[in-house]
């Protein structure tokens, strides 16, 4: 069910990426960052392997990438 949730959870935020008027670049950036996030939250879930410092350490620096490729995006 994993790679399934995945793959919704993915094509629903390119979706609404889709929506935002910034650069192309900066869509398929954004993408592969949440893609990122999203694999290797569930491969810790599945293999059992949480630390939790980590954890909070990759969520809030791929937060942080987020808002800034947001703020000095280009938007049209």
């Amino acid at each position: 069910y994993y790679p399934f949730i995945i793959f919704l959870l993915i094509f629903e935020l390119s979706a609404l990426l889709s929506w935002l008027p910034i650069s192309y670049y900066l869509k398929g950036f954004l993408v592969a960052i949440f893609y990122f996030l999203f694999n290797n939250l569930t491969n810790k879930n599945l293999k059992q392997v949480w630390d939790k410092k980590k954890v909070i350490w990759q969520v809030v620096a791929i937060l942080f990438i987020v808002i800034a490729g947001l703020a000095t995006g280009r938007w049209m």
